[in-house]
C-alpha cells in the first residue's frame, strides 16, 4: 500500500469495500491482527487504527476475547413501527422464521405489568426463530390477547411476518409500539441457537404494540447484538429541562 493517503486510512477503505462487498460476512470474525499484519505487510499499530475506524464508522464490533465481528446494515429505527422481519427486508436480507409454536401460557409479569393485566392472564404465545438469508438472528415471544385471534391455533403458521399475518387474517393492523430496550449476554442456550459464542452481546426488546389505542400484543426478543444496530432522529429540547432549571434557579436564590 502506498501513496499519500495514510497507510491505515488505505487499509480501513480496503476492508471496508471488502465488508460492503460481502468479502466478510456480518456476524463473521476479521481476520486475527497477526493475519492481517501478514497479508497487507504492514504494523499492528496501523491494523489497529483501520480498526478503530471501522468499529466507529459501524462496520465491525470490537469484543475483548471476541475477536472483531463485522456487523450488519440492520437498522432498529425507532421512529417508525416495523418488525424484526421488516427490518431484515429493508436492510437487503432475505427473512424467513423456523421453529414456529403457538401455545397458551400465563403472561409473563413484564409483559402483564405493562399492558395492565393480572399476572396470571392466559395469552396466546408464538414462538419461533428469526432468521436473515437463512442464518439465525433473533430468538422470539409474541404474546397476544385470545380474544383478538380467535382460532389462532387452526391457522397455517409458515408466516415469516407476525404483523402482516395478523393483518392478514384478523385484520389487525399495529399502529403504535413502545420499547424497553436493553442489554443481555447470550447464554448457552441462546448461543447455540443463534450460533455464536456464549458471553456475545444480545439485544434485549420488551415491546408492547398497540391497535387502534389498545394494548394486544407484547414481544419479548433476543437480538444477536452483532446483527443490529440503532438509528435515532431527534428534535428539540425536552421542556422537562427547563422546568428542572427553573427550579434549580429558584432554589439558589432563596425561592424568590
Amino acid at each position: 500500500m502506498v501513496g499519500k493517503i495514510p497507510l491505515y486510512i488505505q487499509l480501513y477503505n480496503r476492508l471496508r469495500i471488502d465488508i460492503e462487498e460481502g468479502v466478510y460476512s456480518p456476524g463473521e470474525r476479521l481476520p486475527s491482527e497477526s493475519d492481517l499484519e501478514a497479508k497487507y505487510n504492514t504494523s499492528r499499530i496501523t491494523i489497529r487504527k483501520a480498526i478503530s475506524l471501522l468499529a466507529n464508522d459501524g462496520y465491525v464490533s470490537v469484543r475483548q476475547g471476541l475477536g472483531t465481528i463485522v456487523a450488519s446494515p440492520t437498522m432498529y429505527n425507532t421512529n417508525f413501527v416495523t418488525s424484526l422481519t421488516e427490518q431484515l427486508r429493508e436492510a437487503g436480507y432475505t427473512p424467513s422464521a423456523r421453529d414456529i409454536h403457538i401455545s397458551r401460557r400465563t403472561a409473563p409479569a413484564e409483559i402483564a405489568n405493562v399492558m395492565g393485566l393480572s399476572p396470571n392472564t392466559e395469552m396466546v404465545c408464538v414462538q419461533r426463530i428469526q432468521l436473515a438469508d437463512e442464518q439465525p438472528v433473533g430468538i422470539l415471544s409474541n404474546y397476544i390477547l385470545p380474544e383478538v385471534v380467535p382460532d389462532i391455533e387452526k391457522k397455517d403458521h409458515n408466516f415469516i411476518s407476525l404483523y402482516r399475518f395478523l393483518e392478514d387474517e384478523y385484520n389487525i393492523r399495529i399502529d403504535t409500539s413502545r420499547d424497553f430496550i436493553s442489554a443481555r449476554t447470550a447464554d448457552l442456550a441462546q448461543a447455540t441457537t443463534l450460533k455464536i459464542p456464549v458471553g456475545s452481546p444480545l439485544i434485549y426488546v420488551i415491546r408492547i404494540s398497540f391497535s387502534d389505542g389498545a394494548p394486544i400484543l407484547g414481544d419479548i426478543a433476543y437480538i444477536n447484538g452483532y446483527m443490529h444496530h440503532f438509528s435515532f432522529n431527534r428534535s428539540g429540547r425536552s421542556p422537562r429541562l427547563h422546568i428542572a432549571e427553573d427550579a434549580s434557579n429558584r432554589s439558589s436564590f432563596g425561592g424568590k
